[in-house]
């Protein structure tokens, strides 16, 4: 099941894969993110500098912890801000997940709950994932990039025939 791109279906208007826009996803290094973060808001030291709207970022980057539970109902909510939607109409987030950088930052994600059942079955600890997803925000204590990952799996597969 590698092969298999796993979207939300609640992001997705209809049941065609294809179209979810993955190349409206720039392939982006997580340490130039987290670079790039730390210049957001210098005098800012609380709350978050919202992006609105949310940069689409496709990271490639190492699995380090499987999904777990979390609060996402504050990320739910500035998604729904951030995107101009009602909140009962978006996705479920409640799980978080741990990504590391090539350089060794780890980093917790946001992931829609759908997608978060197929993570474990189906990739390994330590192993590089691809992962589309919204920088939803940078948060000013630690200056560090929010995601909240809207699709995972391989990219040759994501692409339409058309595209290959």
């Amino acid at each position: 099941m590698k092969w298999m791109i796993l979207i939300l279906p609640a992001l997705v208007l209809s049941g065609n894969l294809y179209a979810f826009d993955y190349a409206s996803y720039k392939l982006r290094d997580l340490d130039e993110i987290i670079n790039e973060s730390k210049m957001y808001d210098p005098e800012k030291t609380t709350g978050q500098s919202l992006l609105t709207p949310p940069h689409r970022i496709h990271l490639y980057e190492k699995l380090v912890r499987y999904p777990f539970k979390c609060e996402g109902s504050p990320i739910v909510l500035l998604l729904a801000t951030a995107l101009n939607r009602r909140v009962d109409k978006m996705p479920s987030i409640s799980t978080c997940m741990q990504i590391e950088s090539k350089a060794g930052e780890k980093i917790g994600v946001f992931i829609q709950d759908p997608i978060a059942q197929y993570v474990e079955k189906e990739y390994a600890l330590g192993q590089n994932i691809h992962l589309w997803s919204l920088w939803l925000f940078v948060n000013s204590s630690e200056k560090k990039p929010y995601f909240v990952i809207n699709a995972i799996g391989d990219p040759e597969q994501a692409a339409s025939p058309d595209r290959r």
